[in-house]
């Protein structure tokens, strides 16, 4: 008999297919020793580390750092957080994990510490498992997103992150290991809206390669069924959750310096509003550095360029040319074009946010390029022509230059960060402090400006906030912010009307603390200039101390001053 037709015994053992097993055919160019050394992940960890430390040294904390600690500070339980937390529409892990530490210090610097730890596992988790070069992984631990946005900033950014890294690692092992993944997944979807999205792609992209190779996972022995049933439950469980949590009550508002308006999701179609979107993705992948808060990167003629038309061509053309680099790897493309279009779809109907939102675009990047080389899609993946293994070295190239570019914009960003105050909310707690006017009642305004004075302040302190009339110490973000001035904006007559009726009720003297400077007409009597604080990174957090007092005299003449 031919033995090409000779049938296989029933006890000859049958060859059977791994997706998760390592191909070494289709592995990223192969670092050198130097990256795979024992010592390498430590000492990479410990420069980032001490680098980290430094800048936190310096960093000035700001209102939603300190939002973010006074919440579960100022809980009772977990039930008592979940309440405070009804406006916040983002999961509550972070919290949950701040709250014991809430118990042990009533210093945020113990929030600084453990962001610390946990930003400096991430640098861990990328050194000694991506499939990185030595030298991107050092761009990569000092780029701007990483050191700066999700290490500086004291936000469950960096929990998400490190979550994501952790993902990345196992998905090598996803048919072996598939309840840790599951449980990285959760764990991943309830730390913010942004990460939830990276695991609603990731996860999709699992079940998709999942039925690719379905036909093979059946033969091989070594793959638990069950296990992996159970740990798509436990994921999209986890994402659920998530979900629920973040669903906005119906009287949610949302701010700016001028105005208060309640939170909707935008619907009608805007090419205008879609064109913005687009064109977030060049502004993350080329110039990483927020030009809101660090503008250190200015190019001749960067409204028309990066900001015009341009940009919205030049997303295009990094969207294609991913796609031309994934496109014999369906899996990963589905997963990258699954996380792009969440995020625009995001950033588009419900918040478009700020420039650290926008950087998980970069992060769906590392999670294509690290985590996306495993989801082939099926043994046929594995045979790759010369040109196809020459474009993925082209690849490593370019990604080795955008992670230089965020290395600079790291570093920079910490330049700045030590030449420069971020907030100026503690130097304005410290004048309080140093001049004996803590027991004084206080009022703020806007809210969310003056609770970073408050949260340098005594944790028993409470101030009047003019939105919504009332005192505390966070912010709530319910309808009673909504004011009565222009646009829903609070108008000076309202301003100086609660800070007349707050005297009134505490022997007639009041520190206004805002951050708006007001206009005293001359021969005012009642609101007298303390000091101000001015030159902050964050525009908005700008300081003008002003003590209010009645008259002695029993004069009623109604200030007509006002902000400017």
């Amino acid at each position: 008999m031919n033995g090409r037709n000779r049938k296989r015994s029933p006890s000859a053992p049958r060859k059977r297919h791994r997706p998760d097993r390592k191909t070494p055919s289709r592995s990223f160019p192969t670092a050198p020793s130097i990256g795979e050394a024992p010592w390498f992940a430590p000492a990479l960890t410990a420069a980032y580390a001490l680098l980290l430390a430094f800048t936190l040294f310096h960093h000035e904390l700001w209102r939603d750092e300190l939002q973010h600690w006074m919440l579960p500070r100022d809980s009772t339980g977990p039930l008592d957080l979940f309440r405070n937390m009804e406006y916040e529409t983002i999961p509550k892990l972070w919290h949950l994990l701040l709250l014991p530490i809430t118990r042990l210090t009533s210093s945020p610097v113990g929030m600084q510490i453990f962001h610390w730890t946990i930003a400096s596992a991430v640098i861990f988790v990328v050194a000694r498992y991506a499939p990185f070069g030595p030298l991107q992984k050092v761009l990569f631990a000092f780029g701007y997103f990483p050191l700066y946005e999700y290490g500086v900033m004291s936000r469950n950014y960096a929990l998400g992150l490190l979550f994501i890294v952790v993902t990345c690692a196992l998905l090598r092992h996803r048919y072996r290991k598939p309840l840790w993944l599951a449980l990285a997944l959760a764990l991943m979807s309830n730390t913010s809206a942004h990460a939830c999205i990276v695991a609603i792609g990731v996860l999709l992209a699992l079940a998709l390669d999942y039925w690719l190779n379905r036909r093979a996972l059946v033969e091989d022995d070594a793959v638990d069924a069950r296990k992996l049933y159970a740990g798509f439950a436990i994921a999209a469980a986890g994402i659920l959750l998530a979900i629920l949590q973040m669903i906005p009550p119906a009287d949610m508002t949302l701010s700016s310096l001028n105005a208060t308006w309640h939170y909707s999701w935008h619907l009608e179609w805007n090419p205008s509003r879609l064109a913005q979107r687009l064109k977030t993705i060049p502004s993350v992948v080329f110039f990483p550095i927020d030009p809101k808060f660090l503008p250190v990167v200015t190019l001749p003629g960067q409204p028309e360029t990066i900001y015009g038309v341009y940009g919205v061509a030049m997303a295009l053309a990094l969207v294609a040319t991913v796609v031309a680099f994934c496109w014999r790897r369906p899996v990963a493309l589905f997963l990258f074009l699954c996380l792009v279009a969440g995020f625009l779809i995001f950033f588009y109907t419900i918040h478009y946010g700020s420039f650290r939102h926008h950087g998980f675009l970069l992060i769906s990047l590392l999670v294509l390029v690290w985590g996306g080389r495993y989801l082939d899609g099926g043994p046929a993946a594995d045979r790759e022509s010369r040109r196809a293994v020459a474009a993925r070295r082209a690849g490593s190239v370019l990604l080795t230059g955008l992670l230089a570019m965020h290395a600079f914009g790291g570093l920079r960003a910490v330049a700045i960060e030590v030449e420069r105050p971020f907030s100026l909310a503690e130097r304005t707690a410290e004048y309080i402090r140093a001049n004996d006017l803590e027991s004084l009642p206080m009022i703020g305004f806007p809210d969310w400006s003056a609770s970073a004075v408050l949260g340098h302040l005594s944790p028993k302190k409470r101030i009047h906030y003019v939105q919504g009339n009332r005192e505390g110490s966070f912010v709530r973000w319910d309808g009673a912010r909504i004011g009565v001035g222009p646009q829903g904006s609070i108008d000076a007559p309202t301003l100086l009307s609660q800070t007349q009726a707050l005297a009134a009720r505490n022997d007639g003297k009041v520190l206004m603390i805002l951050a708006v400077e007001l206009r005293i007409p001359p021969g005012q009597r009642r609101v007298r200039p303390l000091a101000s604080f001015t030159g902050a990174i964050a525009f908005d957090e700008n300081f003008y101390l002003y003590l209010y007092e009645t008259p002695a005299d029993g004069d009623r003449t109604r200030p007509d001053s006002g902000p400017e």
